[in-house]
C-alpha cells in the first residue's frame, strides 16, 4: 500500500480533485469523498494521519481500505485486486472483503469486483471471506477446475465429478485448495459443464471481436488516447500538488491544505536543519576567513572559502535525493494512475524543495560569509556571489533529481552525486591549476557545467 504518510485519510482520498473532471462541482466531490469514507468503515479515523513517526497512525486494513477508495473514489464501474487481504490478519481481511461485498451489491453505485485469493485459511474456520464471494474460479497448474456460483456449490461440482466430499465442519475454501493442489486432479477442466462454459464464453468473445471489425482497432486507439489524457488541467494538477485546494468545514472555519504544503506543515525537520546547519557554518567559514586580505596568503584563503561553500551547497543538496527516492513509488503508482502528469509533479517538487531547502539556506550562508570574509565591499559584487551560489544549487539539485530518474537504486544515485560534485572542484580550479594537468586529462574541463 503505498500511500502519502503524511495526510489524513480525508486528504488522500480527496485525490477526486485529479480524477474527476473539473466540471463536476466542488460539493459533489466532497459529498463523494464523504460516502466512500462512511462506506469503507473510516469515518472514525478520516482526519487521522496515515503514518507518522510520532504517532501510531492507522492499521494495516485501514491502509488497504484506503487504497481502494483511492480508487474507487473515480467511480470506476470494475474493479480488480490481486490478493487484497494479503499480510493482513483475519479480522482485518473479513473487513475488507466485506467492504468488496458491499461495493459490489450497492442498490445505487453497484461495481463489479474481481479479485484473486491465494490464503482463504487466514479468516476464521468458517472462511467467512470466501462466502462473500458470489462467483468462484478454481485453478491448478493454470487449469479450470471450477468457475460458477460460490458458496456450498463448487463442492457439490467436484463430489459429483468423484474427488470426494468436504467433510462436516471443514472450511470449504480448504478443501477447494486441498482438491486444487493435489497432483493428477487436472482431468476435471475436460468435464463437459466447464468445457462448454468455457467455449460459449469463449465463442461470445470471439463473436463480439468480429462483429466489430475494424471498428476494435479504432476503439482502442481511442481509448489508449483517452487514458492518456488526464482529467484535469496543468494549473489543476500544480494547485492540487503544491497550492491550496482540500477544503473542509471545521468549527464553521474553511481550513486549506494540500499535498506538499501539507507535508512541509507538518514535518519541518528538514527545512530546520537546512536552515541551522547554514547559519552555524557560516559564522564557522566566516571565523575561519575573517577579514582575508588581498595577499598571497589571503588570495588562498579566499579560494578556500569558495571551495568550501561549493561543497557545502553540493553535498547538502544530496538530501532532494533522499526525499525523491522515498516518494517515487508514490510517484509512480499515481503517475501511471493518470493523477496528474509528471510535469506537474516536477513543478511542484521544484517549488517546495528547492525555496525552503536550497535556495533559503543558500542566502543565509552566503550572505553571512560574504561580508565577514572581507569580499568585494559593493552590492554589485554582492548579488553576483549570490547568483552563482544560487544557480549551482539549483544545477545540483535539478542534477539530483535526474539521478533519481535514472537509477532505481538510491546508493548509486547518491554516489554518482558525489563523485559528480567533486569532478566539478577539481576541474573548476580549486583543487588542483588546470595549466597543470596533462593535456590527455585536460580536456574533461569542457565536461564539467
Amino acid at each position: 500500500d503505498t500511500l502519502p504518510a503524511a495526510l489524513t485519510l480525508r486528504e488522500t482520498l480527496f485525490a477526486v480533485k485529479l480524477r474527476l473532471p473539473e466540471s463536476i462541482p466542488h460539493g459533489a466531490k466532497v459529498d463523494r469523498v464523504s460516502r466512500l469514507l462512511t462506506q469503507l468503515g473510516l469515518d472514525d479515523v478520516a482526519d487521522v494521519r496515515i503514518r507518522s513517526g510520532e504517532h501510531r497512525g492507522i492499521s494495516g486494513g485501514e491502509m488497504r481500505r484506503v487504497s481502494l477508495g483511492c480508487e474507487l473514489v473515480a467511480g470506476c464501474d470494475v474493479v480488480v485486486l490481486d490478493e487484497p487481504t494479503s499480510g493482513l490478519d483475519s479480522v482485518s481481511a473479513a473487513k475488507v472483503a466485506n467492504v468488496l461485498c458491499d461495493i459490489a451489491t450497492d442498490p445505487d453505485h453497484p461495481t463489479a469486483v474481481i479479485a484473486s485469493i491465494h490464503q482463504p485459511r487466514q479468516v476464521t474456520s468458517y472462511s467467512k471471506l470466501y462466502m462473500t464471494f458470489s462467483h468462484v474460479l478454481l485453478l491448478s497448474d493454470g487449469q479450470t477446475l471450477y468457475t460458477s456460483p460460490g458458496g456450498l456449490i463448487p463442492s457439490e461440482h467436484l463430489f459429483a465429478r468423484g474427488f470426494g466430499s468436504c467433510p462436516a465442519g471443514y472450511n470449504v475454501a480448504d478443501w477447494l485448495l486441498d482438491v486444487a493442489s493435489e497432483p493428477g486432479h487436472t482431468g476435471i477442466a475436460s468435464s463437459s459443464e466447464v468445457r462448454e462454459k468455457s467455449s460459449s464464453l469463449r465463442s461470445r468473445v470471439d463473436g463480439n471481436a468480429s462483429a466489430s471489425g475494424d471498428n476494435v482497432a479504432k476503439g482502442n486507439s481511442q481509448e489508449k488516447l483517452q487514458r492518456r489524457k488526464y482529467a484535469t488541467t496543468f494549473l489543476t494538477q500544480f494547485e492540487v500538488l503544491s497550492g491550496m485546494t482540500f477544503q473542509r468545514h471545521i468549527l464553521s472555519e474553511w481550513v486549506l491544505a494540500s499535498r506538499l504544503l501539507t507535508w512541509f506543515n507538518r514535518d519541518k525537520t528538514l527545512f530546520l536543519a537546512h536552515v541551522g546547519i547554514a547559519a552555524v557554518l557560516g559564522v564557522f567559514v566566516s571565523g575561519l576567513y575573517f577579514k582575508t586580505g588581498t595577499t598571497i596568503p589571503g588570495f588562498q584563503c579566499r579560494v578556500g572559502c569558495l571551495f568550501f561553500l561549493g561543497a557545502l551547497i553540493a553535498f547538502s543538496s544530496l538530501s532532494a535525493l533522499y526525499n525523491l527516492v522515498e516518494i517515487r513509488p508514490l510517484f509512480l503508482r499515481e503517475c501511471g494512475a493518470s493523477y496528474y502528469s509528471p510535469t506537474a509533479w516536477l513543478m511542484a517538487g521544484l517549488v517546495f524543495d528547492v525555496v525552503p531547502l536550497r535556495l533559503i539556506p543558500t542566502i543565509i550562508v552566503s550572505t553571512i560569509t560574504y561580508w565577514m570574509a572581507g569580499l568585494a565591499h559593493d552590492a554589485a559584487h554582492y548579488f553576483k556571489f549570490l547568483f552563482i551560489l544560487v544557480l549551482y544549487s539549483l544545477t545540483m539539485t535539478l542534477f539530483n533529481f535526474l539521478l533519481v530518474c535514472l537509477f532505481r537504486n538510491g546508493g548509486i544515485a547518491i554516489l554518482l552525486s558525489a563523485l559528480t560534485a567533486l569532478y566539478q572542484q577539481t576541474y573548476a580550479g580549486f583543487l588542483v591549476h588546470l595549466n597543470s594537468i596533462p593535456p590527455v586529462l585536460r580536456w574533461l574541463q569542457w565536461l564539467a557545467p
